[in-house]
């Protein structure tokens, strides 16, 4: 019984090592767009974790762009589309917004971007209906910032959220990359075979409900 156990173990570990985790880090993507160079890929030197996703979606870039840099945790932020309810169970305060907000458009390189109560995302590069790089610099155990005057910290995950918008007519092709680092680099191995999957649940249905209010715009009948 115990040798029945082990190799059903087993081969539950290969079917995800081999099978579900690259279709998990590479959800909607091509082989060569998990590949290619993406801008912000230079932001965080020597990573170690790479996941590119990828989306049709069936509006121009310039209708998708607004959902984008109004992303974000709090009162002031229109959520991140995905399952609020998961990420209340959490104690945060998220409420995926249904409509562009104009008083969220104007976004600049250096802004803050919630991710918690203690964690934030830093506009580190904007091309308006191309781009946007997002940079943070966290403990991966307590999701607080770190200060950035901490040349090397002992314990740090340094990241990019990237967004990338490339017209396909008759739409948009929307790449979203995360790269990143871990201090001590023996975290990684630990912590992301816990992250993953749930990361990936939360971030697939982002792109879903980016796509879907784009769409919907697009589709709404001129008045």
């Amino acid at each position: 019984m115990r040798c029945r156990r082990g190799l059903l173990l087993a081969a539950g570990v290969a079917v995800y090592v081999l099978y579900v985790r690259p279709w998990m880090l590479r959800w909607g993507a091509t082989e060569g767009e998990g590949a290619e160079w993406l801008p912000g890929d230079d932001v965080v030197s020597g990573a170690t974790l790479a996941v590119t996703r990828a989306i049709d979606i069936a509006a121009p870039p310039v209708e998708v762009w607004p959902w984008l840099v109004q992303i974000g945790i709090g009162p002031d932020r229109a959520g991140f589309y995905s399952y609020d309810w998961l990420e209340n169970l959490l104690g945060l305060d998220v409420l995926s917004a249904s409509r562009i907000i104009p008083q969220l458009q104007a976004i600049a390189v250096g802004d803050r971007i919630p991710l918690g109560p203690e964690t934030h995302l830093r506009v580190q590069q904007l091309d308006p209906g191309a781009a946007l790089i997002l940079h943070a610099r966290m403990d991966p155990f307590t999701g607080r910032d770190i200060d950035p005057s901490l040349a090397e910290p002992s314990v740090c995950l340094d990241w990019t959220w990237s967004f990338v918008l490339r017209a396909r007519p008759p739409g948009t092709r929307l790449l979203l990359r995360t790269r990143g680092t871990w201090a001590p680099p023996m975290l990684g191995p630990l912590v992301q075979p816990i992250l993953e999957p749930p990361w990936f649940v939360m971030e697939r249905r982002m792109l879903l409900g980016i796509r879907e209010r784009a769409e919907g715009i697009a589709a709404a009948p001129a008045n």
